[in-house]
């Protein structure tokens, strides 16, 4: 996660605004993968059924993989530029300027949130959600189907939630506009952070993360939802009020069930 510090500097030591913005574009270098690939996806993934049609949710990730990798070359693209500017290489652009200002004052530079998902955090705690977010799509096309998908974590979520309808419409050879989600809690809470915590020292196997949780026969598991104004609880299955200074608290993973 990068440390976004402020563009003010008390003394001598302090460091120039130039360094911070230099090294701050350093960071997202080193942090941000520049590409998604898809040459070790799973087989399953691209198997097509009788009519030969590919799965519903491999064409929404694939939508998934094209929107982010324009994200990721347009931060790579920016962040290069940028250094060449701050060393006097190319011409300070005022998209550029904008950029540098951006990361002085800890804010996602217009530049990205234009082309991004809606997100109101600050530049550190951004970067450090979109590398979530990466991890989420490279587990599911290195794994096949995860036991629960991070619905957060989506660039378009309506695509999903369509391409999961689709999805059982094709198995059951049902209209999909008759479709319709009902929802049963789990008891179980998942952690995206630990699922990429998971996956960068075990790199291949991350089904303990999902606890005892697997992929539903039908509809999906989804997690990465929140209560306002109240507090869910496993053991009751039930919601009660929050506790006392907690705000937004998580729900257990969901399953979402067409019917």
């Amino acid at each position: 996660m990068i440390d976004c510090q402020p563009s003010t500097s008390g003394g001598g030591e302090g460091k120039s605004a130039d360094e911070i913005a230099f090294e701050l574009a350093e960071g997202v270098i080193q942090s941000i993968i520049k590409k998604i690939y898809t040459d070790n996806a799973h087989p399953h993934l691209f198997k097509r059924d009788k009519k030969d049609r590919l799965p519903s949710l491999t064409t929404v990730l694939m939508q998934e993989v094209d929107r982010f990798n324009k994200l990721l070359a347009l931060i790579h693209s920016s962040m290069n530029n940028l250094q060449k500017a701050i060393k006097g290489f190319v011409v300070m652009s005022e998209q550029l300027e904008e950029v540098y200002r951006a990361f002085l004052n800890n804010q996602v530079p217009i530049m990205w949130s234009s082309k991004s998902y809606p997100s109101l955090k600050s530049l550190g705690s951004w970067v450090h959600d979109l590398e979530l977010r990466l991890d989420f799509i490279c587990i599911w096309i290195e794994h096949y189907h995860p036991p629960s998908y991070w619905l957060s974590g989506f660039y378009f979520t309506q695509g999903f939630l369509t391409g999961t309808l689709q999805t059982h419409a094709r198995k059951y050879d049902l209209p999909i506009d008759q479709l319709k989600y009902d929802f049963v809690m789990q008891k179980l809470f998942i952690d995206q952070e630990l699922i990429k915590i998971t996956h960068d020292a075990e790199k291949r196997e991350v089904a303990s993360a999902y606890g005892d949780l697997t992929v539903p026969l039908d509809g999906v598991l989804i997690h990465g939802l929140f209560v306002d104004a109240g507090l869910f609880d496993n053991l009751s299955m039930t919601l009660v009020d929050p506790n006392p200074g907690e705000i937004n608290p998580p729900l257990p993973a969901v399953l979402f069930l067409p019917t």
